[in-house]
């Protein structure tokens, strides 16, 4: 997912440019907490559980973009229809880190997970809006100093 601010970086004075960078940066930290709060939703577990799109999250300097990015990073901003089956492996990683799960459950609890998805899709989460929101919601982050 990109956030991207365009800026006519020609007009845009020191001051017009610490507030594009403080913007971003407020989103980037919003964007984090919104990933690792819980979700209210049953188990109420965080939205990333192993960090990989956490890492991905940047502040492009050569232009005023915000990133983040990922296979299924989609899928949590968007959520996603009932479809087939997803991969098992992805969602056996899933089982044993969010769920704690070990040994043989592993398969049968990845199994009716996926058949899960498979029949009902999974819900949007919208990370990026709620950050973006939040951003708009502090004064500090949208005022000139």
């Amino acid at each position: 997912m990109i956030l991207r601010i365009k800026v006519d970086k020609k007009q845009l004075d020191e001051m017009g440019k610490d507030l594009v960078k403080n913007f971003l940066n407020t989103t980037r930290n919003n964007l984090i907490d919104e990933f690792v709060k819980p979700t209210g939703r049953p188990g109420n577990f965080p939205l990333v559980f192993h960090g990989r799109l956490l890492q991905s999250i940047k502040i492009m300097k050569t232009s005023a973009t915000l990133r983040y990015r990922g296979k299924y990073a989609p899928y949590i901003e968007y959520g996603a229809h009932p479809r087939f089956m997803p991969p098992r492996e992805k969602i056996k990683t899933w089982v044993r880190v969010k769920l704690g799960i070990r040994g043989k459950k592993v398969d049968r609890v990845a199994f009716f997970v996926g058949r899960k998805i498979k029949k009902k899709g999974t819900p949007r989460f919208e990370p990026m809006l709620h950050a973006l929101q939040k951003t708009f919601d502090d004064p500090k982050a949208v005022k000139r100093k």
